[in-house]
């Protein structure tokens, strides 16, 4: 599987986080987010979406999306900066 550029998105917005869900095909996807934190995006195109985020304070934060766009998970995975 080839990584991906993340497309500039707001996880705050339902309707564009169900439109990258159904609209993309299933692939890794990498960027930054608002804050400049690295992001890698999982994503299974029709079923969901999940992000880890390096977080600039040190914290590895996944959060999973479902199809429809909700979020479902939202948690702390240790720390990859101490």
């Amino acid at each position: 599987m080839v990584e991906k550029t993340l497309p500039v998105l707001s996880f705050d917005n339902t309707k564009d986080v169900r439109d990258f869900i159904h609209k993309n095909e299933s692939s890794l996807y990498s960027g930054k987010n608002e804050d400049g934190e690295k992001v890698a995006v999982m994503l299974e195109q029709c079923v969901g979406l999940e992000i880890i985020t390096y977080q600039n304070n040190g914290w590895i934060r996944e959060t999973s999306y479902n199809n429809n766009g909700i979020l479902e998970l939202d948690t702390y995975k240790g720390r990859w900066n101490k």
